[in-house]
């Protein structure tokens, strides 16, 4: 996906492939972007933030995310700025549903090596809606 391209990625398998073609340009598979090393570091001090460690942890809250979401958490307009080891990916991170509304502006700094991603931290200037998110069940982070 180009800087500047409009998409909106309907569950955790799309909002992956966001952040894999940031990576990966041209690639949009999931398989392999994260291995046992990566760390997630997610900002704040909602119950969603502290730092995560591992392909599985990490897949793992992404999923969490998209519960909370009522299943249809997504990405819309993701604008992607790729460096050498470097992407950051802007987006509106947002779920609708008869569960949750919730939608917040988030901006994702993935370094990589080796098509894979080594450490991502990511923010929201919105902390109350990650709050009202997070609110719903605190996962367990290090």
């Amino acid at each position: 996906m180009a800087a500047n391209s409009v998409n909106t990625a309907s569950d955790v398998r799309s909002l992956l492939s966001v952040w894999s073609d940031a990576v990966r340009p041209g690639d949009d598979t999931a398989i392999g972007l994260f291995d046992d090393s990566t760390v997630l570091h997610v900002a704040g001090r909602s119950g969603l933030a502290g730092r995560y460690e591992g392909s599985d942890t990490i897949l793992g809250l992404l999923s969490l995310f998209d519960d909370l979401a009522g299943g249809v958490l997504g990405c819309r307009t993701p604008r992607i700025m790729r460096f050498e080891h470097h992407a950051m990916v802007f987006g509106r991170v947002q779920a609708v549903s008869n569960r949750v509304d919730f939608s917040a502006e988030t901006v994702c700094l993935l370094e990589f090596k080796d098509r894979t991603i080594t450490e991502m931290w990511m923010f929201s200037p919105d902390a109350g809606a990650l709050d009202q998110l997070s609110a719903r069940r605190r996962p367990r982070a290090e």
